[in-house]
């Protein structure tokens, strides 16, 4: 969707908020987390072109960028009433970039679960065989 300059230059500045208050600060890490390139994040941000589709995407997706906020500035900045990023940045690590659909698009929190449950699973078999043995 193309917008008008000074929508550009609104969200362009919000891409910096999110950049800076991010562990990926400089432009050509966050860039490389964006499979972008420093030019490409600073036209956005100076708002000469529009915000990317997929790099919008990623945003929301990687960074825990509320969509509503990315677009308009109203309400919370990240998902979730908690107003703490996602992916690991309460952690400070720096999260795996998206480019297309795949295992990365799937929440930190979900792996988190199935690893739960994968080792429940063994602790109830080791206990299961110790008994029966």
């Amino acid at each position: 969707m193309e917008h008008n300059e000074a929508v550009r230059k609104a969200i362009g500045a919000r891409v910096k908020m999110i950049r800076i208050g991010s562990p990926c600060k400089l432009q050509k890490d966050f860039a490389k987390a964006l499979y972008s390139s420093s030019s490409q994040i600073s036209r956005i941000e100076r708002g000469s072109i529009d915000l990317p589709p997929y790099m919008r995407e990623s945003l929301i997706t990687n960074f825990g960028i509320a969509p509503r906020w990315l677009e308009t500035g109203n309400g919370d900045m990240y998902r979730g009433a908690s107003n703490i990023p996602v992916h690991g940045y309460k952690t400070g690590k720096i999260p795996a970039p998206v480019k297309k659909s795949g295992i990365r698009d799937i929440p930190a929190g979900v792996w988190l679960a199935v690893g739960s449950v994968v080792m429940l699973a063994a602790a109830l078999v080791f206990s299961v065989m110790t008994v029966a043995g």
